[in-house]
């Protein structure tokens, strides 16, 4: 009996303490997770921040170099004085040009063509 009692007093001793570490660790994994999910939603508000900080800061770059080219155009133009743009000719329509070349014509007259002689056509050749 004594034996008995021994054992038993063993075996509640070892489960006991190891159910206390069991539940000392679901303990820490617990708080474990809502640290991580802590820090999850900590990090997603600090990425949001950033993101409104950095496109806040890219559209003020914009807008500084868009302003600095308008000046910069604007003090070219006042610098250099407008040239007259060249004057542009349409060009003949062709008509004038047929004309030209119907007056050209009528100026110099054709030679006479020479006469042309019919020739006598070849002798059939033989076993034809």
């Amino acid at each position: 009996m004594q034996k008995l009692i021994i054992v038993a007093l063993t075996t509640l001793c070892i489960f006991g303490t190891a159910s206390l570490v069991m539940a000392d660790e679901a303990v820490k994994d617990e708080t474990t997770k809502s640290d991580v999910a802590a820090q999850k939603e900590s990090g997603k508000s600090d990425s949001k921040g950033k993101k409104k900080s950095n496109k806040k800061q890219m559209k003020a770059k914009r807008h500084a170099t868009k302003g600095k080219t308008q000046t910069q155009k604007a003090e070219a133009l006042a610098q250099a004085p407008l040239a007259p743009a060249p004057a542009v000719t349409a060009p003949p329509r062709l008509s004038v040009y047929r004309n030209a070349i119907v007056n050209q014509a009528a100026q110099a007259p054709l030679a006479p063509a020479p006469a042309v002689t019919p020739a006598a056509a070849p002798a059939p050749a033989a076993g034809h």
